[in-house]
């Protein structure tokens, strides 16, 4: 018998915002990115770049000294619309994140080369 009746959706937290593509690429958010990202933000995204995809495992053995600290990282590279991720689908168990460069990634890319 269910005694607590509040379903699942009401009981999660509140879902960060990402910045729109549009706003990912104005000139004010790109100032922000400029002193938030750090040296080894930077060799991240040539490596997503370079690669086109990379999953969390990947990219934490090589940047991180630990997963939970290099998934936290990319957390805030995702929300600031830097990095774009996915989980692709299987049939039994979970897939890792697999990471992407999104616009605002791609733009500091461009105006460092």
């Amino acid at each position: 018998m269910i005694t607590n009746p509040t379903r699942q959706r009401n009981l999660r937290g509140h879902k960060a915002t990402r910045p729109t593509p549009r706003t990912a690429n104005s000139t004010e958010h790109q100032a922000v990115l400029a002193w938030r990202l750090t040296p080894r933000d930077r060799w991240i995204i040539r490596m997503l770049h370079e690669h086109r995809v990379l999953t969390a495992h990947q990219i934490t053995a090589l940047a991180f000294p630990s997963f939970r600290s290099g998934r936290q990282r990319l957390r805030e590279l995702f929300q600031w619309g830097v990095v774009d991720r996915f989980q692709p689908f299987i049939s039994v168990g979970t897939a890792p994140m697999h990471y992407v460069l999104a616009p605002a990634g791609a733009a500091v890319l461009a105006a460092e080369d």
